[in-house]
Formats: structure tokens, sequence, C-alpha cells
């Protein structure tokens, strides 16, 4: 039964702990949280879209460090993505994958000129990170 005081609602004190009586573990949101994390120190964001409107991007760029991310959100089905305007120079980025049975699992992905291609499944979060 919720609480109402002065407008606001209050949860009841049970509403926060662990339904299984085990111990305390990371939800899948804490690791799409850390993938945040991973955004580059000082980053702007820059203009980013995608072609696909089950898709949602976002870009951060620190071009004095040569570092960049990529946040991807695919609330559709299993898909291969190419992403372009990516660093020219750059030649290796570590894409992380977070879904329902995938949590901020690295891989390797290759740059050529500018441009990634990755496979991004059913409705997960994946961020590129691209280092100097």
């Amino acid at each position: 039964k919720m609480v109402q005081r002065g407008g606001c609602r209050e949860a009841p004190r049970d509403a926060f702990r662990q339904r299984d009586n085990g111990p305390l573990r990371p939800t899948q949101r804490f690791y799409n949280l850390q993938q945040l994390s991973f955004t580059p120190a000082d980053a702007f964001a820059i203009p980013a879209t995608a072609d696909k409107q089950n898709i949602n991007v976002a870009a951060f760029s620190n071009r004095a460090q040569g570092s960049a991310a990529v946040h991807i959100v695919n609330n559709g089905g299993a898909c291969e993505a190419v992403i372009n305007g990516l660093p020219d120079d750059s030649l290796q980025a570590v894409a992380y994958v977070t879904n329902a049975t995938q949590y901020a699992e690295a891989q390797s992905v290759i740059l050529k000129n500018g441009s990634a291609t990755i496979q991004m499944p059913a409705e997960s979060f994946i961020t590129l990170i691209i280092l100097p």
C-alpha cells in the first residue's frame, strides 16, 4: 500500500527489498549506467542520427584527446549497424553490449575510413568507445 504525504507518494518500506532473499547483485540497468560512464572525460555531445525508427543514438567526442563514444539503444530486433563519421585516423574501438543475457560484454571493433560495422542484438544497449 502506498502512503501519500503532502502531494508526494512514499514507497512502502519493503518496496526495495531483494525479492529472492539472495545476495545483492547488479541488474541490467547497472550495466547500462556503467556503459554510460565509459564516455571520455571532457567529451562534448555531437549530432548523431539513426536511419531506423527503433534505434536511438547519442555521440560524444573529445577531439583534443582523440577519443569518442557512441551510445546506441536498439529497441527492435537483432540487426547489423554501420556507424559512419568516426575519426578517420582511429583504427580500433571497443563495443560494450548489454541486454537480457549480456552484461557490458566487450567486443573488439575494426574501424575503416571512419566507419564501423557492429552486430546489435535485439533490445540491447551498445556503447562504442574510440580511444586515441
